[in-house]
């Protein structure tokens, strides 16, 4: 619990650093908070105090994430059962959030219908976790190191806290970023 609260505060910092608006402000820190909280809850009513399941909490917080977007853009999950500890999941729960809200505010921006995609596969001793859209995709030249945005930023430092690797690019039509991390 320390820690995460130690993870709020350090989001605060970085959201008071970054020029948004309250409003959006507020929103991104809920869902963020609304995240680690899902998880809290998960282990509260386990067995197993100890682990997990990142499949039915992803299930979880995409419901959530899936209640603030319009249902013209609808969200599509592959999920296996991955066990995995308390930390890791936290790091976890927010890097889907900020992929899946970015994939939203970027690919749909217009407003117009979309799929948004989640898959997480369990792959050995490691797991590759994808996020990706049917929307305009990545600019050409897109660099992570290049944008301005908090979320991606967030996405970066998420992905390392898993001990991942973060890789992107276009998916056909659409945007794709993808994290492989050791399961243990």
């Amino acid at each position: 619990v320390k820690n995460n609260l130690q993870m709020i505060i350090a989001l605060i910092r970085l959201q008071e650093d970054a020029d948004i608006d309250p409003a959006a402000f507020r929103d991104s820190l809920e869902k963020r908070i609304s995240s680690i909280a899902v998880a809290h809850e998960m282990l509260h009513r386990s067995d197993d105090v100890s682990t997990v399941d990142l499949g039915e909490y992803s299930r979880r917080l995409l419901s959530l994430i899936s209640e603030s977007i319009p249902p013209a853009v609808s969200i599509d999950s592959e999920l296996d059962p991955v066990s995995c500890g308390t930390d890791k999941a936290i790091s976890f729960g927010l890097l889907l959030n900020e992929l899946v809200v970015n994939a939203y505010k970027h690919a749909f921006a217009d407003g117009r219908d979309g799929l948004i995609r989640v898959l997480l596969k369990a792959e050995g001793a490691s797991a590759r976790f994808e996020v990706s859209d049917d929307g305009p995709g990545l600019p050409p030249g897109f660099e992570l190191s290049a944008t301005r945005g908090l979320g991606l930023r967030l996405v970066e430092a998420f992905a390392e806290r898993l001990g991942g690797t973060l890789s992107w690019g276009n998916d056909g039509p659409g945007a794709r970023f993808t994290v492989t991390f050791p399961i243990g």
